[in-house]
């Protein structure tokens, strides 16, 4: 059962890192620059998942050891 747990606080460490980035004012900013008004955060998580961003967090976590 620990391992589940332990899994459980990898994703949800993930997901907040995710939502950050994807939420950050650069992205905002970004996102903003291409659709031409102020984003909705759906535009902005969108924009951060079509440009790669999610690619990006999910290989800098795999070279992270992740300490809980």
């Amino acid at each position: 059962m620990q391992n589940h747990a332990f899994a459980r606080e990898q994703l949800v460490i993930h997901n907040e890192f995710v939502i950050a980035e994807a939420l950050s004012p650069f992205n905002k900013w970004v996102t903003g620059e291409e659709v031409h008004h102020d984003p909705t955060p759906f535009e902005c998580v969108e924009h951060f998942i079509q440009n790669g961003g999610l690619d990006e967090v999910t290989r800098l976590e795999d070279e992270l050891t992740w300490e809980i």
